[in-house]
């Protein structure tokens, strides 16, 4: 779900600059994950020690969800601490869920392309409806999934989908690099010879080496 869930940001960043997406999109959440990682891993780790191994050992017996809280447990307020967690999991589920859904249904309107950058406010009864459909589908799978197969049915439906999807993400990158290019040679912008990038590119620099060339 990685792709629409770009497609979604990429809709709502509309308005914002570069530097303001990277932000918020990128750098506040890996700095928020290498805090949260560092904080849980370490607590985690010293728990373990001073408890002679008995978090290794639920980590065998019950898996990495038992562990947390486990770990839980060994903290101050450890009801309030566990429904906090289960809160935050479950708008962070919500939240994703409702982003994806929403790039999903704009892919499969009729005006895709206009509803995703946000130009078209035509067919909105259409496009939740889709939305609905979309989501009452994703979530039947992913209980039936979780209920007779458990976590590793979503594991295994997690590895079936990555697949395909990194050959059309590789492909989006190739088209996103071409029109780049192509956009570069109708304004002129493009500096260099590689001739990776369109031959509209490639013989509009020609040209400017030639003419800079001739006029010393």
């Amino acid at each position: 779900m990685g792709s629409t869930s770009a497609l979604f940001l990429g809709k709502i960043s509309r308005g914002y600059t570069v530097r303001q997406f990277m932000l918020i999109n990128l750098v506040a959440p890996a700095l928020f994950s290498i805090t949260y990682v560092s904080v849980f891993a370490s607590s985690t780790i010293q728990f373990d020690m001073q408890s002679g191994g008995a978090l290794y050992q639920l980590l065998n017996e019950s898996g990495a969800g038992s562990v947390i809280y486990a770990l839980f447990d060994e903290l101050p307020m450890s009801t309030l601490v566990s429904a906090v967690f289960l809160i935050i999991a479950f708008l962070s589920f919500v939240t994703a869920a409702d982003s994806n859904t929403e790039a999903i249904s704009q892919l499969c309107s009729t005006d895709s392309q206009a509803a995703m950058a946000g130009d078209s406010d035509e067919n909105t009864h259409d496009r939740l409806l889709m939305k609905i459909i979309w989501g009452c589908t994703i979530g039947a799978v992913a209980w039936i999934m979780t209920a007779f197969v458990g976590i590793d049915g979503i594991k295994m439906l997690s590895n079936l989908g990555g697949v395909p999807a990194l050959f059309i993400v590789i492909a989006a990158t190739a088209s996103l690099l071409r029109l780049v290019s192509i956009g570069t040679a109708k304004i002129g912008l493009e500096h260099t010879p590689s001739r990776s990038y369109s031959p509209e590119a490639h013989l509009r620099w020609e040209s400017t080496r030639k003419t800079a060339e001739s006029s010393r």
